[in-house]
């Protein structure tokens, strides 16, 4: 064999042990890099496990351990295989590797063979050129005889990756389900993982005023916990956690009560092993009412002007309206009068709210509802009664003459009244009416009805609208053309201070009396005045005997005792 013949076979040998070797290292690189990239998803199913990881988040973790784990085994690696095509580094890699596995190596035979056949650089004479070449072309310092490759990193990535697949094994065995959905998750998917609680919906409201209590309802089935946890976070980093109790009337309730928060938050809810999806409430500064004005209209027959007062409670007169202008504070949308249960939305104005023409039937009482943005109402509302006052008439007593007196045609009669009225008194009427009596057979048959003569209305004074008076005075007989056998009706009549409205007059009960001749009315007069003197008489005595029986008492006291 020629000395051509031989560097090409040499050369042949060091690219063949040179490809060889690295391959069978990127080999073990290769199984280091699928153990550490399943051992790496293994890591973020384990952190995403426990903190249910949102997906962007997950998709970002998952990258970033990839990329690290890969960029530092290449980084390693690439550095203890170089890449080259020179024969002559080819040789010293070989040689290199080759006092790794056998003690002396190839003794730099390869090295020297190839900077003798090729390179030339080596000084010396061509006889022992020669006789390098050749020595090194032999069997002993043939490299392709000896595996070269890293023996201990194979051997490490093999175990690695075994143990990987092992790992991946056993979870597949546990939990097939966890793993297709760790996956799915993996790549952005939202897939909820298998949990032995299960929450079905989770209840709170997505707005709520400043410094109103927030409920949560949490519902789960599956195996229920004896109680809950909702954490809760503000957006100053800061966080807390309150206690989800079991409703013992609904089971799988869970309830949680948030009391007064002053700024948004967000929170979720964990029962057992199950973590419920993160929701938001956002708390709203809710509208105040500042103050208010009534503008209270009588009704047209009092007459009266309009009054203005403060917002509260109030008394109108029937028939009356009233207006209402409300100031309030913060944002605004809607301001609402609930009046007898009936909503009623005020007008905007420059200066706050107004509402006028209302009206009401009956005693009630309202409130006012403001409705700011997002919906947020003021969450504690006065609530002012409205009495109606309705007008009545006058109220009349007749004092005098008593019901069933006697009179003759020419007696004076002595009237007095007492009338009063909310509103005032305007004047009176004296209504004297005179009626023939019925007529009665011998059997109790009516032989003629009783029929009214004449009626007298005699005018009393104006009383200037008082609220209260009692008048009295003597009204003459002989001017009403009575006779023996009437019978004479008084009434007293008074009008009040309302002078549109229809029912504006009081009457008095009806006191009759009866019509007899002169000579009749002395026999009844005398009659009673004998029965008042008999009456007197018999006081007279009665206390007589009352003093009589006291002296004896106080005279004889043992007496008094012995007595039964």
């Amino acid at each position: 064999m020629d000395s051509t013949a031989t560097i090409q076979l040499l050369t042949n040998r060091v690219r063949h042990t040179y490809g060889r070797t690295r391959r069978r290292d990127w080999r073990s690189i290769l199984r280091f890099l699928a153990a550490c990239t399943l051992f790496s998803f293994f890591v973020v199913f384990v952190i995403d496990r426990l903190t249910q990881l949102p997906a962007p988040v997950r998709v970002l973790l998952t990258l970033g351990i990839l990329v690290g784990i890969w960029g530092r085994m290449l980084r390693r690696q690439r550095a203890q295989i170089p890449r080259c095509s020179d024969a002559e580094q080819m040789a010293r890699e070989v040689e290199r590797r080759a006092r790794r596995t056998r003690p002396g190596g190839l003794q730099s035979m390869v090295v020297s063979a190839t900077e003798f056949g090729l390179l030339g650089r080596t000084p010396g004479s061509a006889e022992l050129r020669e006789q390098a070449i050749k020595r090194a072309a032999g069997d002993e310092f043939d490299p392709t005889r000896w595996k070269l490759h890293r023996k201990d990193s194979e051997i490490r990535s093999w175990k690695l990756f075994g143990s990987t697949l092992g790992l991946y094994l056993l979870w597949y065995l546990v939990s097939p389900a966890s793993m297709s959905i760790f996956f799915s998750r993996a790549i952005g998917l939202s897939v909820p993982y298998p949990t032995r609680t299960v929450i079905i919906s989770v209840s709170a409201p997505e707005t709520v005023p400043r410094y109103e209590d927030v409920h949560f309802v949490v519902e789960a089935e599956g195996v229920l916990p004896a109680q809950g946890v909702l954490k809760v976070s503000h957006g100053r980093g800061r966080s807390f956690e309150l206690i989800l109790n079991p409703n013992p009337e609904e089971p799988g309730r869970f309830e949680a009560v948030l009391e007064r928060p002053t700024e948004s938050f967000t929170f979720h809810p964990e029962l057992g092993d199950a973590r419920g999806a993160a929701g938001a409430v956002k708390v709203l500064v809710p509208p105040v009412l500042l103050s208010g004005e009534l503008l209270l209209h009588s009704p047209p027959y009092l007459n009266r002007r309009p009054v203005r007062r403060p917002l509260s409670s109030f008394q109108i007169w029937k028939g009356g309206t009233f207006a209402l202008t409300l100031q309030t504070q913060g944002e605004v949308e809607r301001c609402i009068l609930v009046l007898s249960g009936e909503e009623h939305e005020l007008q905007s104005t420059e200066n706050g709210f107004r509402i006028e023409g209302m009206q009401i039937d009956e005693s009630t009482s309202f409130s006012i509802r403001l409705v700011g943005a997002g919906g947020v109402e003021n969450p504690r509302r006065a609530n002012f009664h409205i009495t109606l006052l309705e007008d009545t008439p006058p109220v009349v007593e007749m004092l005098a003459p008593g019901q069933g007196g006697y009179l003759s045609p020419r007696s004076l009669i002595r009237w007095r009244f007492r009338a009063r009225d909310d509103l005032g008194l305007r004047n009176a009427v004296l209504r004297a009416t005179l009626i023939q009596p019925e007529v009665l057979g011998d059997e109790g048959a009516v032989l003629q009805p009783s029929r009214v003569l004449h009626v007298h209305d005699i005018p009393l004074g104006d009383f200037g609208g008082i609220t209260e008076i009692e008048r009295d005075g003597v009204l003459a007989a002989d001017t009403l053309d009575l006779t023996p056998g009437m019978h004479l009706q008084l009434q007293v009549g008074v009008r009040d201070d309302a002078p549109n409205r229809a029912e504006d007059e009081g009457w008095s009960e009806t006191v009759t009396l009866q019509v007899v001749p002169a000579e009749e009315l002395k026999r009844i007069l005398a009659e009673e005045l004998i029965g008042a003197h008999m009456m007197i008489q018999d006081i007279r005595e009665d206390m007589e005997d009352q003093r009589t029986t006291l002296d004896l008492r106080i005279q004889n006291p043992e007496q008094e005792r012995e007595s039964p």
